[in-house]
């Protein structure tokens, strides 16, 4: 014979059943809808900035020195590509240790790869080197900061204090541009016929 209190038992571990079974079937479909979500998320957050700056002054310095200034209107960082994008240009001055400006560096745009240490410039890129007087003009410079070169593989134009001199196929120069080459040059050059 069964009680109310058997009756209540089965009642009651039925119904634990049903509710285990269905909070088991829930569980993984949201856990599949979470796993998409979340996966959707992320992709989503890869093709987005994790900063914007506007109006930045950056400096950088070395052994207390200042090495350089970095500004610009707006800097973009990508973290998932450890880039940061300089959309609008930017303007960098490079510092002796004497803090003296020893050469001046703008662009309409540039990217700089922290990983690799490699900033390039690209779109009415200036180069000024006020210890030799000496001005770069390119649409695209590289600067490989580990191996302290600056280099471009398109047109140059290298104005001196007598000379303007081109360069088909780009330059390579030490990272201060005291000493470069330049690729396939071009141009009209004074010849002092005493030397």
């Amino acid at each position: 014979m069964l009680t109310i209190n058997h009756i209540k038992r089965r009642y009651l571990t039925n119904l634990r059943f049903c509710v285990f079974i269905t909070a088991v079937l829930m569980t993984s479909c949201i856990d599949q809808t979470v796993i998409d979500k979340a996966k959707e998320y992320n992709e989503i957050r890869d093709t987005l900035p994790t900063e914007t700056i506007f109006n930045f002054k950056i400096s950088y310095s070395e052994n207390g020195n200042i090495k350089f200034i970095l500004e610009g209107e707006k800097a973009i960082n990508w973290a998932h590509k450890k880039e940061m994008e300089f959309p609008e240009g930017f303007f960098v001055t490079f510092y002796e240790p004497d803090m003296s400006k020893r050469s001046t560096l703008r662009a309409d745009y540039g990217i700089n790869n922290e990983e690799k240490k490699i900033m390039i410039a690209n779109d009415n890129v200036v180069l000024v080197n006020f210890k030799t007087e000496e001005v770069l003009n390119t649409d695209e410079l590289i600067w490989d900061q580990n191996k302290k070169l600056i280099y471009s593989e398109k047109f140059v134009k290298i104005t001196t204090k007598d000379d303007v001199i081109y360069g088909n196929k780009g330059f390579e120069s030490d990272e201060t541009f005291d000493v470069w080459t330049i690729k396939k040059p071009s141009g009209d050059f004074l010849i002092n016929e005493d030397e």
